[in-house]
């Protein structure tokens, strides 16, 4: 068993502007919850990612040909140049995270392909943005509510997913 061996799209949101990161070779762990009373939060599916990473020679963290950067440096390349988005990446709360189920429909398989920002404005404000879009017509569809690293004796990122 391969415990990296999943794919996920990760949009990194920034502004009302998601930009999207390819990752492959991945751990991807769901629980799912069959309960009764799905409605209740703390009876929610409970879904972590773990994302391994490289360091350069400078010390860089690279994921995925990337460099990470912490959210508010991110923040500041993405505004400083528009297409830093295409080298650099980060994990944050709010990100949304596209699995291979997302694929299994036609908007969802648009998305996890998509090679260009999407902005919330392209959709109605009624359905929620982009994320609230993109939940409503794909499974394995999920915004980042935590993250653990980056953890250094086993290189890796620890992503709580919601």
């Amino acid at each position: 068993m391969n415990f990296y061996g999943e794919d996920v799209v990760l949009f990194c949101r920034r502004g009302g502007i998601y930009y999207p990161t390819a990752i492959s070779g991945v751990c991807l762990t769901l629980a799912r919850n069959y309960g009764p009373e799905p409605e209740r939060i703390s009876d929610a599916d409970t879904v972590k990612l773990g994302v391994r990473y490289r360091r350069d020679g400078e010390g860089n963290i690279t994921v995925a040909g990337r460099r990470w950067l912490p959210p508010k440096a991110f923040a500041e390349a993405i505004e400083a140049d528009g297409e830093a988005w295409q080298n650099v990446m980060t994990f944050a709360f709010g990100d949304v995270v596209l699995t291979r189920d997302a694929a299994k429909t036609r908007r969802g398989e648009e998305y996890f392909r998509r090679q260009k920002p999407v902005r919330d404005a392209e959709f109605s404000p009624a359905c929620g943005g982009f994320y609230g879009y993109i939940n409503g017509a794909a499974d394995g569809v999920y915004a980042v509510r935590g993250v653990l690293g980056p953890m250094g004796m086993i290189p890796h990122f620890e992503i709580t997913l919601g």
